[in-house]
């Protein structure tokens, strides 16, 4: 069985469920501003490795800013990510891409709740 560098950071259900929250989490902010336009419901793992894949990287090659990983200045240009996946689809995964359950999230005046 051929392993990827992929399988080594997740398991497949993990990478489901992290698929499956972002899902969630954009549905969430889609219902509180209509101006929002939806584009993962057809978001797929794969999709979401090379995502991934796209931010691991960008420890490797430093840039001054997340843009400038998709500049066309030939200078310097990194084609890698803007082959791999458009600037404006990578900040939309971004933007919504959860590490809280906003359902189940501590009430935030709660003084015994954890600060950090």
């Amino acid at each position: 069985m051929e392993e990827n560098s992929s399988s080594l950071l997740f398991t497949n259900d993990v990478y489901q469920l992290i698929l499956n929250e972002t899902i969630h989490f954009e549905r969430q902010k889609l219902h509180l501003d209509h101006n929002l336009r939806g584009c993962l419901h057809n978001f797929t793992i794969p999709e979401l490795k090379a995502w991934l894949g796209l931010t691991l990287n960008m420890g490797l090659v430093r840039k001054n800013s997340i843009n400038s990983y998709w500049s066309k200045n030939s200078v310097i240009q990194t084609p890698f990510f803007p082959n791999t996946m458009s600037r404006d689809h990578y900040l939309y995964i971004l933007r919504f891409l959860p590490f809280t359950d906003n359902e189940n999230a501590p009430d935030l005046a709660d003084p015994n709740m954890d600060k950090l």
